[in-house]
């Protein structure tokens, strides 16, 4: 989700995505504070979530796992929005990397 939004929103603000950045939530919790294993265990309890609703709903309709899926992603990106709130870009550390 991280990688994903992030791209997405450098394409529509029109930046040169291709180039070396520091605009993730990762390096915005690491320019806030956070550790690495404190986000680290975020994005796991994340991702066993997934994993746990993936295989709950494997063997149902297809209407369920499509649901599910949404969701998810609507959840994702919205947590991925409020963090962006909690973790603002800091416009010092948001230039270009290389």
């Amino acid at each position: 989700m991280d990688a994903g939004l992030t791209l997405l929103w450098r394409l529509w603000r029109r930046q040169k995505f291709w180039l070396a950045h520091r605009e993730h939530l990762y390096q915005r919790a690491v320019a806030h504070g956070w550790t690495h294993l404190r986000i680290c265990g975020v994005y796991l309890l994340w991702t066993l979530l997934a994993v746990a609703l993936v295989l709950s709903f494997a063997d149902g309709p297809d209407s369920r796992q499509r649901c599910t899926t949404l969701a998810m992603l609507a959840c994702g990106t919205l947590i991925y929005l409020l963090a962006g709130r909690f973790w603002p870009r800091r416009e010092n550390l948001m230039e270009s990397v290389g």
